[in-house]
């Protein structure tokens, strides 16, 4: 402020700076501790909505888990029953083929009795079985039409030239 001194206004300048300072130290704290605040409370809420989600998918899974469970007591008395009529049918057939070679014994003894109609017999015999993906009946003996039995020789002599060119 005096010319003589000088310095007095650098110490006003040195204490506006300081005062700066602080003002700043002070609004950081301040936005430090607010954002401290909204971290805890969002962490916070965050942590609620993580358990939250557990506890949806962990009630979700026990349900899947259920309905497998559920699905393999179906499937397993599925198969039981299967169990049952094959051996059912095999304790038919063995009666039945025991009581066919005891009527051939007779002779026609019997021959007012009527007798089972036979199924018709034909070249092949269809075997079924069931698709372990969709559960399907799979025909694995299909006899051939006409047009299957020229195909296949149509194949076999490509399969020929094919290899005599070669």
């Amino acid at each position: 402020m005096d010319a003589k001194n000088g310095t007095g206004s650098k110490e006003v300048h040195k204490k506006s700076r300081k005062r700066k300072a602080e003002m700043e130290a002070e609004d950081s704290s301040d936005e430090d501790k607010s954002t401290r605040e909204r971290d805890s409370a969002t962490s916070s809420s965050k942590r609620e909505m993580k358990e939250k989600s557990r506890e949806r998918s962990d009630s979700e899974s026990e349900k899947k888990k259920s309905k497998k469970r559920k699905k393999k007591s179906k499937k397993k008395e599925k198969r039981k029953k299967k169990k049952e009529k094959r051996k059912k049918k095999k304790k038919r057939k063995k009666a039945e083929s025991s009581n066919s070679d005891s009527d051939s014994d007779d002779s026609g003894s019997s021959s007012s009795e009527e007798e089972p109609r036979k199924k018709k017999k034909t070249k092949y015999k269809t075997v079924v079985r069931y698709s372990s993906i969709s559960g399907k009946k799979i025909k694995m003996k299909i006899p051939k039409s006409s047009h299957d039995k020229m195909d296949d020789i149509n194949r076999q002599q490509l399969r020929l030239f094919l290899n005599q060119t070669q």
